[in-house]
């Protein structure tokens, strides 16, 4: 450190945390940052009382300065690559020899601000940070604009590239001096109204409502309807695409001028009636009979009978007598049923001890199998013969072969799956008899021992 304040760092021997000596490589700058963590208690470094005074006769700060320098380079931003915004990115590096690291001081300034690690932040920075537009929080990224600035954005929004729709996506920002985050500015004010949150808005209950209603008129969706309108679009839903069933899918979207999250809103209702909406709505008992009339279900009706007839009808057509489908099929049903995902999730809950002695055994009758055959064999002499054909003398097939048998197998990802596990790459680890069986058929592990013995090959 001597050294380096003497040299490089030109009388400071406060150098940066990347910092590394040229002649022995000795990581300095990470050695300095390491005491003062230890000096504050932070991290498993330590320092004694002995080796603090050298340190600081050297010159050592342990806090970083905060210099007028720093703060007319904030300025310098703001009037320059900042457009008028002095909120620069965090890996922003000013053009000052040597280069301040303007982003990552503004957000220790802000953790300070919130009262986080051991950042500390004077009143009368505070005033001259806000003086240069600085937010404390990423919600008020528009710190100085004002509710109806932004309104007026928004409606140059429609009128402009919105083409007659205020929706505009939530990663918008506009054209503006400074820019507003003009998506996530609308997204906050519907997550606030859907959350009964109208502080944001004003103080005044009356003047928030007036604003609301002005977002409204100008065609924004704020999800906040009341309930007897979600009901209706819910009837109109049964009546149309819900086929005389009124329980819509959670994604569910309306597609009228408004659109309403339908799906979204009925989960909430079920949650109300558990009770367990986080949110402060609640379901009064009209209601609750409303939507049982209308035929809504609160729980997740058993659809074990549809399913195991499905499953019934592919043993007896597609699956030849094996009722054992894919995990990714899906029947030609109206609706598809999604069978092998189904199917695969009554395995897991026999694992875990979740399913009726009943049903394991109507699924036993049925031909099911609960784990996966050792199909090895199988594969080995399909590898065998494809030596013998194809490979014209080599084992060693392409990652994509697939074999010509009914059903086919793939080969290639087969053998890609033995050499993982030969080296322990993959949970399943494999055995030496197999590994001796794939060397002596002529199979190589790597690519850079094609060739090579297999004596060799087992000991790399």
């Amino acid at each position: 450190m001597e050294r380096y304040k003497a040299g490089e760092g030109n009388g400071d021997s406060n150098c940066s945390t990347n910092y590394v000596t040229k002649e022995t490589l000795l990581k300095s700058g990470k050695w300095l940052a390491n005491q003062r963590m230890a000096r504050k208690g932070i991290g498993t470094c330590k320092i004694s009382l002995e080796q603090i005074p050298p340190l600081e006769e050297l010159g050592v700060w342990s806090e970083q300065p905060y210099t007028w320098e720093e703060y007319y380079a904030f300025e310098r931003y703001k009037t320059g690559e900042g457009n008028g915004d002095s909120n620069c990115p965090f890996n922003y590096l000013s053009k000052d020899v040597p280069a301040l690291k303007l982003g990552k001081r503004l957000v220790h300034q802000r953790s300070a601000k919130r009262g986080r690690k051991d950042y500390k932040i004077s009143v009368e920075r505070i005033r001259l940070f806000k003086e240069l537009g600085v937010w404390w929080e990423k919600d008020n990224y528009n710190y100085n604009i004002s509710w109806a600035d932004t309104f007026r954005a928004l409606e140059r929004y429609k009128n402009g590239i919105g083409n007659g729709d205020p929706n505009c996506p939530r990663k918008y920002v506009t054209d503006d001096t400074p820019p507003i985050r003009l998506g996530n500015w609308l997204h906050l004010r519907r997550d606030l109204l859907f959350r009964g949150d109208t502080s944001s808005f004003v103080t005044d209950n009356k003047l928030a409502v007036k604003k609301i209603r002005r977002l409204e008129e100008l065609g924004v969706w704020c999800n906040i309807r009341p309930w007897d309108d979600c009901f209706h679009n819910l009837e109109e839903y049964k009546a149309g695409e819900g086929n005389d069933d009124p329980n819509c899918p959670g994604n569910y979207v309306t597609k009228g001028k408004l659109p309403l999250k339908l799906g979204n809103w009925l989960q909430d209702q079920r949650k109300a009636k558990r009770g367990s909406c986080k949110s402060t709505h609640k379901i009064s008992d009209d209601h609750i009979h409303r939507l049982e009339e209308l035929g809504v279900w609160w729980e997740q009706p058993d659809t074990w009978e549809k399913y195991f007839s499905a499953l019934e009808r592919y043993k007896m057509s597609e699956g030849n007598g094996d009722p054992n489908c894919s995990i990714n099929y899906v029947t030609k049903d109206t609706p598809p049923l999604k069978l092998g995902m189904w199917l695969s999730d009554r395995r897991r809950s026999k694992r875990e001890g979740k399913i009726s002695s009943e049903r394991v055994r109507q699924l036993d009758e049925l031909g099911i199998r609960w784990e996966q055959p050792d199909t090895w064999e199988e594969y080995f002499s399909a590898l065998v013969r494809y030596k013998a054909g194809d490979g014209n003398g080599d084992p060693n097939c392409t990652r994509n072969y697939v074999t010509k048998d009914t059903p086919p197998l793939k080969l290639g990802s087969w053998l890609h799956c033995q050499r993982s596990g030969r080296k322990g790459t993959r949970k399943r680890k494999l055995p030496v008899e197999h590994i001796r069986r794939l060397e002596e058929l002529g199979v190589w592990w790597n690519r850079n021992n094609k060739g090579g013995t297999p004596q060799n090959l087992i000991y790399e």
